[in-house]
């Protein structure tokens, strides 16, 4: 019997360029597709008002309230200590206490990998987190990635 459960996925909706609007039609587009459960997490108005504008009914959409975002021209460790209530953050908590198994942020790449590393810590034998790049074989068939 195939296993029917869906991954359960943080989506920081306060990162990245046209947020919250970008994230919150993302995640809700993954849940229609039956791809994850979504846990949303961002400031309270911005993203209620964006959900308000899509059909969420009986899809598995969680909204996570949080406080504040970390800047890309922040400091990210002083942001994490000044910031405890940021949407990275909360987001990253989730998957620290097995609310949900992933993040995903297009917010603070420093604020991403500080929150990553301080909450959810390394892998033995590993100092530093790493930044991925092109999966190989992740386009679609006859689609080459960007720059190849």
């Amino acid at each position: 019997m195939p296993n029917t459960e869906l991954l359960k996925v943080s989506i920081d909706a306060m990162g990245g360029d046209n947020a919250p609007a970008i994230p919150v039609e993302g995640a809700i587009q993954a849940a229609k597709n039956g791809l994850a459960e979504v846990f949303i997490v961002g400031d309270k108005e911005p993203v209620e008002k964006e959900l308000a504008k899509h059909d969420t009914k009986n899809l598995p959409i969680h909204f996570v309230a949080s406080e504040g975002k970390i800047e890309d021209d922040e400091a990210p460790a002083l942001a994490l200590r000044q910031k405890p209530t940021a949407s990275i953050l909360v987001a990253t908590n989730l998957v620290k206490t097995g609310t949900t198994n992933a993040v995903i942020s297009m917010g603070s790449t420093g604020g991403t990998m500080a929150a990553a590393v301080v909450l959810l810590g390394t892998i033995k034998g590993i100092e530093r987190p790493a930044i991925g790049g092109p999966i190989i074989g992740a386009a679609p068939k006859g689609q080459q990635l960007e720059g190849q």
